[in-house]
Formats: C-alpha cells, structure tokens, sequence
C-alpha cells in the first residue's frame, strides 16, 4: 500500500519538477511588464515598461505582448540555447513596430537581467515597399520616441 501511495505521489511531482524550466507566453508578459526601464536604459527614470509606453514620451496608442525567441534563427548545433524574449508590438497613429527585450533562455526560463535587444518603428507597408525604404533601429529604449517621430 506504501509503494502505491509513493508512485502516486512521484508521477504527481515529476511534472513540477519539469516545469521549473517551463515558462509560459503569461509569466513573460507578466515579467517584462514590470521591468523597471531605468534597468533597460540608465537613461531613463524609473518606472514599469508598461506604463513608460502608455504614458510616457513614446504615448503609444496600442501595445501588444507575446513570448518571442528574439526573432532568431536557431544556430544548428547541439549546444544551442535559444534565447527567451518578449516582443512588444507598438503602434501610434500610422507607425508601428516592436521591441524585442531579451529575458532568459528556453532552457533557463527567466534569468538574468533583462535587456533590449532592438527596437524597430516604421509605417505598417515598410516591408513590402519597393524600393526598400531603410528603417532606423535602436538598441536604446530611450531612442523610441524618435523612431516614431521619424519613421519614414
């Protein structure tokens, strides 16, 4: 009878212990939601990401979030770790764009201190136009409210 409970309670546990690593699309909007910005730009006074970009200089009409593996090609090697990112999905007025903030690895969950990877700001037709209108980028997150002023 005590190896029946033991069982039990191993095939109850194993998945918790899996999970540790496991994260989902919501514990990576959740966190990236709360990063304080001065931790992603020194530049910038602190507050949570999320209201920078509501209510701070970018006045952003939509924001959208979602789990990303930061745009990547996974390298085709054994000893890949696929980074873990959030991709922010910006829109104000007629420009869009995102950000792409990197927060741990697949295999690590969230872990680290988090980091802009780029952000990307341009009309919603920038990559179907011919010929190709170059688009500025930044590593910056205090960059944002120009990109979106100067977008092509």
């Amino acid at each position: 009878m005590k190896a029946y409970w033991l069982m039990i309670g191993l095939l109850v546990a194993a998945p918790s212990l899996s999970a540790k690593t496991r994260v989902t699309e919501q514990q990576v909007v959740t966190y990236a939601k709360a990063i304080d910005v001065a931790k992603l730009d020194p530049t910038l006074p602190s507050q949570r990401l999320d209201k920078w970009l509501q209510s701070g200089p970018a006045h952003l009409d939509t924001v959208t979030w979602e789990l990303s593996d930061c745009d990547l090609k996974p390298l085709d090697s054994p000893e890949y770790v696929a980074p873990l990112c959030a991709k922010v999905r910006i829109k104000r007025g007629n420009v869009g764009g995102w950000i792409i903030i990197t927060v741990g690895t697949f295999r690590d969950g969230i872990s680290g201190a988090p980091r802009v990877n780029y952000v990307f700001a341009g009309p919603p037709d920038v990559f179907t136009r011919t010929p190709a209108v170059p688009v500025p980028t930044s590593e910056k997150l205090s960059d944002l409210p120009r990109l979106l002023d100067e977008a092509p």
